[in-house]
């Protein structure tokens, strides 16, 4: 088997869909959730649009290091809270 024929084949095709498909959802859901104007976002999303893999590269390298760290509700957490959360989600049972 050469180095071509892997390259070839079915699951490397797949593989390469998947990984564009996360990078490309990963840079939405980022874009979505910042702090960026309208006018900015708009910009982005026309980027990423037009040129899907580069501009999704290319706005997580530009983007704050804290692009992914929001809340679901956009409300501050106390640590307090913070921490009850997570021992909540940590300890409950399964099933």
């Amino acid at each position: 088997m050469t180095a071509a024929s892997i390259f070839q084949s079915p699951f490397v095709d797949v593989a390469l869909t998947i990984a564009v498909a996360i990078c490309w959802s990963v840079a939405l859901v980022a874009l979505v959730s910042s702090k960026l104007s309208r006018g900015a976002k708009a910009l982005w999303v026309v980027l990423i649009l037009v040129v899907p893999v580069f501009g999704a590269i290319a706005f997580l390298l530009a983007s704050p290091s804290k692009a992914m760290d929001f809340d679901v509700l956009d409300k501050p957490v106390s640590d307090a809270n913070r921490r009850n959360m997570e021992y909540e989600m940590t300890h409950r049972p399964l099933g």
